[in-house]
């Protein structure tokens, strides 16, 4: 390389380098100047320190999805100030630890905790909070919420003036006597009559602590509200005063072990819409102060709607209020939410059936209780439909076991304790059958079960730990780890009812200040998760749920009123502990829930006797004058006539009961015929047999369904040891497997055992047969559907056709009495006994010769 060249290179770097000093001198210079900008703007029209004055409380107001006003938030100011002198140390030296430790030392800013949260924020740690006591009064009291630059320069200046105005005690009394801790109380003295019951100036170290704790966050560290999170905030506090020279680490230790007496809240005065309103407040809680949200005079519009509000609340007070007291020891808790499944907007919600005042326990959202059956459309169907399954697909419905990691055996039963055998998508989701929605989510795959759930809207779902959610019991049947809410599951409905589009839920629309400047403006948040198409085939077997096509459904007591089209799902826990109804419309969404806030059970309470009437009262007001629509049908979804024992195409032997119009999204309708129905010949006389020839039988060619053999199945149940057949419904449809013989008898005789069955109960109850002989019973079905008898000691298993009569072969090989009983009605009280007994024995006739040749000849 030449000196020439290098001498070009050494310029070309020093050119680059003045172009880089010159650039960043230059962003420097249009910083600062705007930064001085932001300074003079933000001192220009401050007042004086001398003219400094805490903002008055002005009222905030709450207004409904109409524009017009529900209530005003704050009420009379329970305020009652305090001098700082009759604030023990050890209150004052509570708050100063856990607030502002240098509060004595600063000028208002703190440049080691700003410098502190500016490095915790660059390695990427948890963000602490950099204001000082005079900031946060500053901010509280002088300021508004706008979060501008403008303002956090006020905010700082406004300190700095603050403390060049008042003294540190007059600071920090103003700031003990104007903060917010919940209910109701502002300011120290307030706050310990409310949770203790005492003056400021009797509060124990303990005591003193647990209020430092709370200002944070009033919700979350109120003991009221959260005893755990303020005993854990207490304890911090403690601590933190340990640390910093205040008490020794023995007092912090002895203060933790002192328990909390609370004085008790007082009653409030009732105010509309209470659950709703709490919601509304417990929300704007997690962005603004509380001593703005209750008296910054902010204009907040919901999305309340009070005809829907109105509804929900005269559903609860005219279906449970008569049967169901609240003034009970233990009140039967319900539940729900109303949304627009378009928006999300919830228009309507109640928490509970006893609210007792501001921010109660809302049962709507805080509330985690297990779904039972109602979880199934979620985790089972939706993602089985958009895997291929149609709601044509036929499914076993036949006893299962599966083995568990402990070593025991799980078989899941249908609440019914009955097995139908071959059985429909469309079939399982309106009866709820248990079994095919395991065998179902088995197939499909638990993950996938989980992830569809997860992004339909369910939150709470627990996917890892020795406890989890991902298993076949918790996502098919719905005992899950930590239980869902009320609102998640409208939240997860909604998706269906709008398409295939999740919605947030929503209830604050915009918010305003006092001068009418919008602090947030809300809009929905919609997500698409599943198709359109799945969305409504699965719309389409939740509306038989409610308005059934295989005979009955588990939801019909949610009909509407000119049949107007509506979807839902029952769910019941097992021990009856948990009962939901979850249903939409085209326009409304609502999930109702009931149970006793300690589970137990509930008697007589199921999804579908009372969360169904319910919800039908709720969306009959709601609606009331609203045109009937249905729910928009996408292009693609075809129709066809299926066999529900196959579902193939119905052959010319499908029976007219097991033939339906199905629906089906294009390309996934059947192609081939059914063959599970075929001809058979069989006797006449006795259908039970196979005809062959040479048997003295009259031939007749019959329908059979042509179903794989299931054998009946034995349970023992885990809590009681009772053991139980079970037997597949269908069973009783498949042709006979036994050959019919020449020594069949057609016709019963004068003098045979006959037996007639109407309604699983014997003409005849009490049959008595010799032992070691052969003997003819004849059952006489007087019913129109077929019954199955069985008497399993003497080997005595035949179905009796609709209005036909079989005769039946028994030779008993020991004596005894036995029980014959018919399948169908096997719980009832025993039905009949067979007495074998020994065949008397006849001593002969003595006579004379002559006479014995006279009869020979």
């Amino acid at each position: 390389m030449t000196k020439k060249t290098e001498k070009k290179k050494t310029r070309k770097k020093l050119n680059w380098l003045r172009l880089f000093i010159f650039v960043t001198l230059f962003f420097f210079i249009i910083g600062t100047g705007v930064a001085m900008g932001f300074l003079a703007g933000a001192v220009k029209n401050m007042p004086s320190p001398d003219a400094l004055e805490v903002n008055p409380m002005v009222s905030s107001t709450l207004y409904d999805i109409n524009g017009d006003e529900i209530m005003k938030l704050h009420g009379p100011e329970n305020r009652q100030p305090v001098d700082i002198h009759d604030v023990p140390d050890h209150v004052l030296n509570a708050f100063i630890a856990i607030e502002d430790n240098r509060f004595y030392s600063h000028k208002g800013l703190d440049l080691y905790r700003i410098a502190g949260a500016m490095y915790n924020n660059f390695q990427g740690k948890p963000i602490q909070g950099a204001s000082t006591i005079t900031q946060q009064l500053a901010r509280n009291a002088f300021l508004t919420l706008d979060q501008t630059m403008d303002r956090k320069i006020k905010e700082a200046l406004y300190a700095i003036q603050l403390e060049r105005t008042y003294s540190k005690d007059q600071i920090l009394e103003m700031y003990l006597n104007y903060i917010f801790f919940g209910h109701n109380a502002y300011g120290i003295e307030s706050a310990a009559q409310t949770y203790f019951g005492k003056s400021v100036k009797d509060l124990t170290l303990a005591e003193a602590a647990l209020l430092a704790g709370i200002p944070k966050d009033q919700w979350n560290y109120s003991p009221y509200n959260n005893m755990e999170n303020s005993i854990k905030r207490r304890n911090l506090v403690l601590d933190q005063m340990a640390e910093n020279g205040y008490i020794s680490h023995e007092e912090a230790n002895v203060a933790k072990q002192e328990e909390v007496q609370l004085a008790g809240l007082k009653p409030v005065a009732e105010y509309p819409y209470p659950y709703f309103v709490d919601y509304v407040l417990a929300d704007l809680l997690t962005r603004y102060p509380a001593e703005v949200v209750y008296g910054g005079g902010l204009k907040i519009y919901t999305t309340l709607d009070p005809k829907v509000q109105d509804a929900s609340e005269e559903a609860f007070a005219t279906i449970l209020d008569p049967l169901y007291p609240t003034d009970g020891d233990e009140v039967l808790q319900a539940a729900t939410v109303v949304m627009d499944p378009h928006t999300g907007y919830i228009k309507a919600m109640i928490g509970g059936r006893d609210h007792s005042g501001w921010l109660d326990f809302n049962r709507a959202w805080q509330a985690y209780r297990q779904p039972g059956s109602a979880i199934k459309p979620l985790t089972v169907y939706t993602p089985a439909i958009d895997l291929g399954y149609t709601a044509g697909t036929v499914v076993d419905d036949s006893p299962v076991e599966y083995g568990q990691w402990d070593g025991s055996v799980w078989a899941p039963l249908n609440y019914n304790r009955v097995f139908d055998g071959l059985t429909t998508v469309r079939d399982a989701v309106q009866r709820s059958v248990n079994v095919v929605a395991v065998k179902v989510l088995e197939d499909i795959g638990i993950d996938v079960g989980y992830a569809y759930a997860e992004k339909m809207g369910l939150t709470s779902l627990v996917p890892e730990g020795s406890k989890n959610d991902k298993g076949l019991a918790a996502l098919s049947l719905g005992g899950l780890t930590k239980g869902v809410s009320v609102l998640d599951m409208t939240t997860a409905y909604a998706t269906l009812a709008n398409g295939g589009i999740r919605v947030e839920p929503l209830a604050i629309l915009r918010v305003e200040d006092a001068n009418g400047n919008i602090l947030e403006e809300n809009y929905p948040q919609r997500e698409v998760v599943i198709s359109e198409e799945t969305a409504y085939i699965m719309t389409d077997m939740l509306k038989t749920v409610i308005y059934p096509v295989y005979g009955w459904g588990t939801g019909t007591n949610a009909q509407l009123p000119d049949r107007r089209p509506a979807a839902g799902k029952t769910g019941t826990t097992s021990d009856n502990v948990d009962a939901w109804f979850v249903g939409y419309t085209p326009e409304l969404v609502s999930a109702v829930w009931m149970g006793y806030d300690q589970p137990k059970n509930m008697g007589g309470v199921f999804g579908g006797t009372y969360g169904a009437p319910i919800w039908k009262h709720i969306m009959t007001e709601s609606l009331a004058d609203e045109p009937i629509k249905d729910f928009n049908k996408p292009n693609n979804i075809v129709s066809a006539t299926i066999d529900t024992k196959s579902g193939d195409l119905a052959s010319q032997y499908t029976p007219a009961q097991y033939r339906i119009n199905e629906i089906f999204i294009r390309g996934t309708e059947p192609r081939t015929v059914s063959n599970a129905f075929i001809q058979v010949e069989v006797c006449k006389e006795d259908p039970t047999k196979l005809y062959q020839p040479g048997c003295s039988c009259t031939p007749e060619t019959k329908i059979f369904l042509d179903r794989p053999r299931v054998e009946p199945y034995e349970y023992k149940d885990p809590k009681t040891g009772r053991i139980t057949i079970y037997h597949t419904r269908d069973m009783a449809l498949a042709p006979p497997e036994e050959y019919c013989d020449i020594s069949q008898q057609a016709e019963p005789v004068p003098g045979d055992t006959v037996v007639k069955i109407a309604n699983g109960f014997f003409s005849q109850q009490h049959i008595i047969v010799p032992v070691g002989i052969e003997s003819i019973l004849y059952f006489v079905n007087q019913d129109d559907t077929d019954h199955h008898i069985i008497a399993r000691e003497l080997g005595l298993d035949v179905v009796i056709p609709a209005n036909e009569t079989v005769a039946v072969s028994l030779t008993p090989e020991r004596t005894g009495i036995y029980r014959f009983y018919c399948a169908e009605h096997e719980d009832k009280a025993e039905n009949g006994r067979i007495q074998v007994i020994q065949k008397p024995v006849i001593p002969p006739v003595e006579t004379d010769e002559e006479t014995e040749d006279e009869s020979e000849e």
